[in-house]
């Protein structure tokens, strides 16, 4: 597999950029609620030196009655600045099944217009497999901005990443992309990673 900085790389890659200071790691677990599976206890047990935690839940538009829909731009982006996440960095999402809401919050990051995001393949679970560090203490984020403003009117946010709020005028890819997040979870206990891009064509083309 070829490393892509904006879509996808591996465990080998990560560990290699592990201390670059313009790199961002985010633990994006999330479960189906009859996992049994805390993701914020899990993440506070054992994450990838680091990562911050990325809460679906808590970044998510609160005005909907639908679960973990995507959030207005300004909370999106005020709660990232609070992370110590912007413009200029790279971000690095993975979870703690191997491949599942990780691919979410990528698509999040693009609906957003940030494209230096890339799914860590195989994710925690892999990393682990292969012995590399892990760390169960929180970083110290690296602050942008004043992570007290408000999400709702921080409106030097919705310019924070070069993008205007294109993305979330377009109705079509807003329910596109909640579809995509209605996934469903692999409970074999295998490591979640991607299918080559061949058979992922082939599987669309099949489902029409």
């Amino acid at each position: 597999m070829a490393d892509d900085p904006k879509t996808l790389v591996s465990t080998d890659w990560l560990a290699q950029h592990l201390k670059d200071p313009d790199l961002r790691i985010l633990d994006a677990s999330w479960y189906l609620p009859d996992a049994g599976r805390d993701p914020k206890a899990e993440y506070d047990a054992a994450h990838i030196p680091g990562a911050r935690f990325f809460d679906i839940d808590g970044i998510s538009d609160a005005r909907s009655d639908l679960p973990h829909m995507a959030p207005p731009i300004e909370k999106f982006m005020s709660r990232l600045r609070a992370m110590g996440v912007g413009d200029g960095h790279q971000v690095v999402v993975y979870d703690g099944a191997g491949l599942m809401s990780a691919a979410r919050v990528w698509w999040l990051f693009r609906l957003m217009g940030q494209e230096n995001v890339a799914v860590l393949d195989g994710g925690l679970p892999k990393w682990q497999a292969e012995g590399r560090e892990t760390e169960d203490m929180p970083p110290v984020p690296r602050g942008i901005g004043n992570a007290c403003e408000s999400d709702e009117n921080d409106q030097d946010a919705v310019q924070f990443f070069g993008k205007e709020d294109r993305a979330l005028k377009d109705e079509t890819t807003y329910h596109i992309g909640n579809r995509i997040g209605g996934h469903q979870q692999n409970t074999s206990g295998e490591h979640h990673r991607l299918k080559p891009a061949d058979r992922v064509v082939d599987c669309a083309q099949r489902a029409g």
